[in-house]
């Protein structure tokens, strides 16, 4: 058998007769760090589970009722016990489907049955998953049991690295190692504990307990030499978790993690420093292995880093002094006390709410499996930061160093939005820095800071480290948590990397997109939209497949499938999990695929489980991957590939416009010093190429000698660009172009007013304005923020200038609507509505249209207009997300939608172009 894997020698096991069979009681793992591997991952275990806990104990988690889970013996219900270790032959053999995902699974009803399990389980991943076996049915609070030995060919000390984000009790050989403090949920999944142990030879009972959520619940061990646990530490970019708790009351002691003894030399002094604003207020020199907590005498009550110096490391945490149940009405005075904090840029309390939702006691709704103290720290130090350099006019770089939240003025709806910017230590404002995008999962149900997954903090402090590790920026676009949902997603990133950009020192042809599951999808996204704005690509568990899109041609138009060619001058990798059923790694391995058909080389790497727990940490491979690669200055080929003329342009190539709308253009070029090009395209109407790139390429002479699609051109050198007109467009007022193309949604990515009606009778006034008001409502739902909305006879020429307008009403109760007039194709009369040259006989038909704003054709009008509107039901309450088309034709019923017919107009805004897939037929 060899080292790390299971045995089944009879002399090492427990074994037990049942039926005249004998059963194998626990599982045992093999250990020989001579031969064998020097860090072993534990994946076969005897679990018992669940044992519900009291009906007293389930509606909340609570300090008392975590204690009494941990210290109560539940294996006296199976005739066994903890201590000395007692547990009989398994009395279960359930299947375990380890392909599916309890996420992806409608929510069990109260009364469905829980499945017990009382049997060895082989994981076929790093983590033990509560999740994955008991089913949506075992939604409570509850404990686990899972045991398993070790196996060593002689006596040998030894190190057990305990990953967890939930409670845990740990005995080896009947003897308690730890027991997680209840303020210690949710603490960093890499490395909860680091416990020097003592393996005698043959076998050693290893038995976890954990205190199990009503939902996923997840540890780790694994088996190593001191040398091996080091690395590992070091591979997850240090240990961040210091203290027990990180917010104590003032006179009491910071509690020590015993995981500092395994940095430090016995009887060796560590130093201990607490950080106030910058400078060191208190030091101590500390015998870690002897000393078990750090007096806070001396120190007021605040925010205070804590830096540690070890024998061989040095890390740092964020701590708090004072009682947590008024840390949100501290913060809250002081905001207060600040004249007009929300017109500061960057916004000195854009944590506040955030920090109120997770520190008001009563009623806090914050997700149990992160450790609230340490999220309220992170917005503890935002605050701290920004509340101090609110008023000065300029921050010397050596001060904007570190993690920030930061904030800007959206220009979609002038509301103020936020970010995290870390920058790494040396930073001076003068040599650029890399920069790495990392966009995390979609939080829509929550505002910014809120979500569950998004804002993990210590992923964020794991990112911070390894940026200062790389020399590397870190950005956290929020992109109102609607990354991959909303077009306003990419406008709110873009904006926010333009204005990280100019405000800091960053290497332009460095800039890095990384992210997990849908954020991974979300950068993939941006790589392939905006391929000469990237250097490298290095994603995780990335969503690969062709996005859920209520239209085929909306679908292929964003589909990465489609889009691939456009990476073939940037570096790719993909890091999956092996078994991830949520997002599976056959997207990546057939992404993959499609990559190298087209010539792209991409990196893959599967990792066990799903990354997450695995023995390699997937951020340090992605660092790792980007460390040195640089976006070419100008590539000599180019292949772009797109389906808007909204994103139309990669290095010195340019789709100016589509031959067809509705339809993918390509264009393959390749440059051939010094003036020649080749190039074919694909439903492109105009094709153009900036002689200003070329020239960076070696490009001289004053003429370019271009072979278009089979035909040689001669085109002269006189301007910043050459235009070449493929297929020429028809007459018409305006066509389709980069500003103007539709759909409905582009129009509530940039900026936009709700127009509303100021004419009519008060019937009139009160429905119209009622579809106005709830557009509002589902944006400030869904985005968290006001949008902007004005009367008709309030806009101005500035606002027509520079603004999307969006109606719902009538010529005859709107009086923009009846300066633009026939302009618009549309008509409603009390028992038709006409769309350009389609026609629609019956009552209580309304339509949705976006079309180029006669007043203005370089911004949109988007108009919403209702023969009845007494019965007018919006089948898209929120057009920002899934108004995917440019025209929608409706019946409305009693509180229902009857869609007759939605899609897109043509190249001219004249004619309506069919989609099969959005056609509903009937009703």
């Amino acid at each position: 058998m060899k080292a790390g894997g299971l045995s089944l020698s009879t002399t090492a096991l427990l074994m037990a007769a049942v039926g005249g069979a004998a059963t194998i009681s626990w599982p045992e793992t093999e250990l020989d760090f001579h031969v064998g591997k020097a860090l072993v991952s534990v994946t076969s275990w005897r679990i018992c589970g669940p044992f519900k806990l009291p009906e007293a104990d389930q509606g909340a988690y609570t300090i008392a009722g975590a204690d009494r889970a941990l210290a109560e013996n539940h294996l006296v219900k199976l005739g066994g016990a903890a201590v000395p270790f007692k547990l009989g032959p398994p009395t279960t053999k359930r299947v375990v489907n380890f392909e599916r995902d309890p996420v992806d699974e409608p929510s069990a009803s109260k009364n469905a049955p829980v499945p017990f399990f009382d049997q060895v389980i082989n994981f076929p991943l790093p983590s033990v998953n509560s999740y994955t076996i008991f089913r949506r049915a075992a939604e409570f609070y509850k404990i686990m049991y899972a045991a398993t030995g070790l196996v060593s060919p002689e006596e040998v000390d030894a190190v057990l690295i305990v990953g967890s984000n939930s409670p845990v009790k740990i005995w080896l050989n009947d003897h308690v190692l730890a027991t997680s403090r209840p303020s210690t949920v949710g603490h960093d999944q890499d490395v909860r504990y680091i416990l020097p142990i003592h393996l005698k030879r043959g076998s050693n009972l290893l038995l976890v307990k954990m205190f199990c959520f009503p939902q996923r619940n997840e540890f780790s061990v694994r088996v190593g030499t001191k040398k091996s646990a080091y690395a590992f530490v070091e591979d997850r970019a240090g240990l961040r978790d210091l203290v027990e708790q990180v917010v104590v009351p003032e006179g009491k002691l910071f509690i020590l993690s015993e995981n500092l003894k395994f940095f430090s030399d016995a009887g060796s002094k560590s130093q201990m420093e607490f950080v106030h604003n910058g400078e060191v207020v208190k030091r101590a020199d500390v015998d870690v292995t002897s000393q078990t907590g750090l007096p806070t005498i001396g120190l007021q009550p605040g925010f205070y880093k804590l830096h540690v110096q070890l024998t061989r490391a040095e890390y740092s945490e964020n701590v708090y002094v004072g009682d947590a149940a008024q840390i949100y009405a501290t913060y809250q005075d002081r905001c207060a006390q600040l004249e007009a904090a929300t017109t500061l840029l960057p916004d000195p309390c854009g944590a506040l709410a955030a920090l109120k939702e997770i520190s008001i006691p009563d009623g806090a709704k914050f997700n149990f499996r992160l450790d609230w103290q340490k999220r309220a720290l992170l917005y503890v130090a935002a605050l701290e930061w920004n509340l101090r350099n609110a008023e000065r006019p300029a921050i010397p770089a050596s001060e904007r160093v570190g993690t920030r939240l930061m904030a800007y003025r959206s220009s979609v709806d002038g509301q103020i939005q936020n970010y995290f910017l870390h920058l790494p230590k040396g930073y001076d404002g003068v040599h650029p820095v890399p920069l790495v995008i990392h966009c995390p999962h979609n939080t829509r149900h929550k505002p910014f800071l809120t979500g569950p997954t998004a804002f993990d903090v210590d992923w964020i402090n794991k990112l911070a480290a390894l940026s200062d590790e790389f020399g590397f920026a870190c950005l956290w676009p929020n992109a109102r948590g609607q990354h991959g949902d909303a077009p306003v997603a990419v406008t709110d990133t873009m904006e926010v990397l333009s204005l990280v950009e100019k405000q800091e020192k960053i290497d332009a042809d460095r800039i890095y997109l990384t992210g997990d599951c849908e954020g991974a999808a979300f950068a993939l996204d941006l790589a392939q939209t905006y391929p000469d704005r990237f250097a490298a690509l290095g994603i995780m568990n990335g969503m690969s497949v062709p996005k859920r899109l209520p239209t085929e041609y909306w679908k292929a138009a964003n589909s990465p499938y489609v889009l691939a060619e456009n990476l073939k001058n940037m570096p790719v990798q993909l890091i999956h999990g092996e078994l991830f059923p949520h997002s599976p790694s056959w997207q990546s391995t057939k992404f993959k695929e499609l990559l190298e058909k087209v010539g792209i080389q991409a990196k893959l790497i599967l990792l066990p489980g799903d990354t997450r727990w695995a023995d390699q940490d997937p951020f340090r491979l992605s660092f790792e991957f980007f460390k040195g690669k640089a976006r070419p200055e100008v590539p000599t080929e180019v292949t772009f590939v797109t389906g808007q003329a909204k994103h139309d342009s990669a290095y010195w190539v340019r789709v100016k416009s589509l031959t067809e709308a509705g339809q993918i253009a390509r264009v393959e070029a390749k440059f051939v010093p010094p003036n020649h090009i080749e190039a074919k395209t694909e439903n492109v109407g105009e094709l153009e190429l900036f002689p200003e790139m070329l020239a960076k390429a070696g490009m001289t002479g004053t003429s370019l000698s271009v072979a278009l699609n089979g035909t040689n051109r001669e085109v002269p050198l006189d301007g910043k660009s050459v235009v070449l007109e493929i297929a020429p467009q028809k007459p018409a007022k305006v066509h389709k172009n980069h500003d103007i193309e539709g759909p409905v949604s582009h129009a509530f990515a940039g900026p936009f007013i709700l127009v509303g009606n100021s004419g009519g009778s008060a019937e009139e006034l009160k429905l119209e304005n009622a579809v106005l008001d709830a557009m509002a409502k589902h944006w400030e739902e869904t985005f968290f923020v006001p949008c902007r909305r004005k009367l008709d006879k309030e806009i101005t020429d500035a606002d027509i200038r520079d603004n999307n307008l969006i109606f719902a009403g009538t010529p005859q109760t709107n009086t923009l609507l009846k300066r633009v007039g026939g302009q618009i194709p549309l008509r409603v009369e009390p028992a038709r509505l006409q769309v350009g040259d389609a026609s629609y006989d019956g009552k209580d038909l309304s339509a949705t249209i976006v079309y180029p704003n006669p007043l203005n054709p370089r911004r949109y009008i988007v108009v919403t207009e209702s023969n009845n509107f007494a019965s007018f039901v919006l089948p898209q309450p929120n057009p920002a997300r899934m108004c995917w088309y440019d025209v929608a034709v409706w019946r409305s019923g009693p509180g229902r939608v009857f869609l007759k017919w939605a899609g897109y107009w043509d190249n001219t805004w004249t004619r309506l172009l069919t989609d099969p897939a959005a056609v509903i037929k009937g009703e």
